[in-house]
């Protein structure tokens, strides 16, 4: 929950509606109906369940059997209503670069289609851009007869897979093989090489941001996913992935489309850096500090906003109007106050942020920068002036620091004008 605000420093110690619950077997909810997980998720054995005895009559082993099926039904409806245990922001991050990052970039892909089961997923659209790695090149022979068979003049890039390659790209990210697949698959196919062809100049790569999710068995877990990257409209729909946890990571077991999600950012919020404030003409609101999502583009900026009963009312500037920086990661924010530093009745927004350079002689040595927003009717901008000599006269350890080196420099925060 936010902090309220102390008008002092403060610090960062670290910096819903087409929901399913899918039972893929009947293993796994007889799992689940198993006496509960312990707090490891191993689950324990329930008391009573025993092999009936040679003596036992077809009668009295079908009464148990009954019996025991009501009991798997009460147990797997306990689930259901139970809804598993909800993923912390922190799992939820971490699944997002999974899906748009892991395994050198081939996860997406199977957030493109809708399939109940693994053996119905479109392929096509898993297999677009290949299944990691680099392709070998054809050989001569190899491409006269692609170009017989398909016509194509060489213009535009073809994505090639043998057989053996799908098989084990779908064993590995599915657990089925490719004769198990059921839905429709159109690409060129030559029998004497084993291998399936697809001509294309463009990508399907999609980004996702897992915005919520819970865990429903102890090896299975479900995620909301919004589609694009924020403030862009896409024509993918949202969905609902399911996932089980294997001994090599994570398996695609279903996914189905839902509602557009709305709130898209909350995953990412600082909450350490997020406080309750009175600032002003805009009331009691919520100074809001969002990490970025770095699984879609590795240089994104931190951002902030000011929040009423849970919606955007503000977004401040950044620092590049592409709200991304040119060589720096963001590592975390330091230090947010409020305080009027320029005197002039309005209050302002002093902030310490810290990062790493990507690359050069100090790359990947933390070092921080101070942000000053300036207040002003109807919102804030950045003090570009002010904020380019704090910084390089590396006042920007503490909120304090800077204050003192404004107020003892540049008092009111006016610069100087050189004539």
């Amino acid at each position: 929950m936010p902090g309220k605000e102390d008008k002092g420093e403060k610090r960062d110690r670290k910096t819903n509606a087409g929901r399913r619950l899918l039972y893929l077997a009947a293993g796994i909810w007889l799992a689940f109906m198993c006496a509960g997980c312990s707090g490891d998720g191993a689950l324990e054995e329930k008391e009573g369940m025993t092999e009936p005895s040679a003596g036992q009559t077809e009668e009295s082993r079908s009464l148990a059997s009954d019996a025991d099926d009501r009991e798997n039904e009460s147990a797997a409806e306990e689930v259901h209503r139970d809804r598993g245990r909800e993923l912390t922001k922190e799992e939820l991050q971490a699944f997002t670069w999974f899906i748009n990052n892991g395994d050198n970039y081939t996860n997406y892909g199977f957030l493109l289609s809708e399939y109940a089961e693994p053996r119905a997923v479109d392929l096509h659209e898993a297999l677009y851009n290949g299944v990691g790695g680099t392709q070998e090149p054809f050989s001569d022979a190899e491409w006269a007869a692609y170009e017989r068979a398909s016509g194509n003049d060489g213009e535009a890039a073809v994505t090639r897979l043998t057989t053996a390659q799908i098989d084990e790209f779908l064993m590995k990210k599915m657990g089925i093989s490719f004769s198990e697949v059921t839905s429709s698959f159109d690409w060129l196919y030559l029998k004497e090489y084993d291998s399936w062809y697809y001509m294309h100049g463009d990508t399907n790569y999609s980004v996702f941001t897992c915005t919520s999710g819970r865990q429903v068995g102890e090896d299975i877990f479900e995620l909301e996913c919004a589609v694009g990257i924020e403030g862009e409209w896409s024509m993918q729909p949202d969905c609902l992935v399911t996932l089980r946890r294997v001994e090599e990571g994570y398996q695609f077991v279903s996914n189905s489309y839902i509602e557009r999600i709305v709130d898209r950012k909350s995953v990412w919020l600082i909450e350490e850096q997020t406080f309750e404030v009175e600032l002003g003409d805009w009331g009691k609101v919520t100074f809001a500090s969002y990490a970025p999502n770095n699984s879609q583009y590795i240089l994104g900026d931190v951002t902030f906003a000011l929040l009423r009963d849970g919606e955007t009312v503000y977004e401040f500037p950044g620092i590049t109007k592409s709200k991304n920086r040119r060589n720096q990661t963001f590592e975390g924010v330091e230090a947010v106050a409020f305080r009027d530093y320029d005197e002039d009745g309005v209050t302002d927004v002093v902030i310490i942020c810290r990062y790493a350079a990507v690359s050069g002689p100090d790359a990947s040595v933390p070092y921080n920068e101070v942000i000053l927003y300036r207040g002003k009717q109807g919102g804030f901008y950045l003090d570009s002036d002010m904020y380019a000599l704090l910084n390089a006269a590396g006042q920007n350890e503490s909120i304090e620091q800077a204050m003192v080196y404004l107020r003892e420099n540049y008092p009111g925060g006016v610069v100087p004008q050189i004539e």
